[in-house]
């Protein structure tokens, strides 16, 4: 598929987080989850996931671009990626693609979009405001990938819980 168009993909029901195997891996989320709030020197506290679930795409994967609605923080780790398969950021201001200053040399510090090489077995942590999307590189094998997203406590408990049908975050 071209950038923007959708590759065939299936995904899970996103509350893994509840389940057996995977309660212990959304504890690990959650730990990271607090180590990058302590590492943005931001006040400690308590984060859950809210959702969890898992993609399988062709290597040709082209996502559009989205964010993680209701969420603190996205992240994805790759269980398997074909080479070149990447995440896109993208600049969230939306001035950023029009009002455009002249670039001399294009680098990271002026790009209104990076991609990042995903490595299977190496969680990516984003804001949730951030579009991103994962992009496909057309190599060998499909992709299968861990996504989901994390809340405050306080906020998957009393304000802001995800719409999905049947869930309630924070909660076990």
């Amino acid at each position: 598929p071209r950038e923007g168009q959708q590759a065939p993909r299936r995904h899970s029901r996103p509350d893994l987080h509840r389940q057996e195997p995977f309660r212990a891996i959304a504890a690990q989320l959650t730990g990271l989850a607090r180590e990058a709030l302590r590492a943005a020197s931001l006040k400690p506290q308590d984060c859950v996931v809210s959702a969890l679930w898992v993609e399988a795409a062709a290597a040709a994967w082209a996502d559009a671009p989205t964010v993680a609605p209701n969420a603190h923080l996205a992240f994805l780790l790759p269980l398997a990626a074909p080479q070149n398969m990447g995440l896109r950021l993208l600049d969230p201001r939306p001035q950023a693609q029009v009002i455009v200053p002249m670039v001399e040399a294009p680098n990271a510090l002026n790009a209104r979009e990076v991609t990042l090489q995903l490595v299977p077995g190496q969680v990516l942590l984003l804001p949730g405001y951030l579009p991103h999307a994962v992009v496909g590189g057309g190599g060998e094998g499909a992709a299968l990938l861990l996504r989901g997203q994390t809340l405050f406590r306080n906020m998957a408990e009393t304000i802001s819980p995800p719409m999905w049908t049947g869930m309630t975050a924070g909660r076990a």
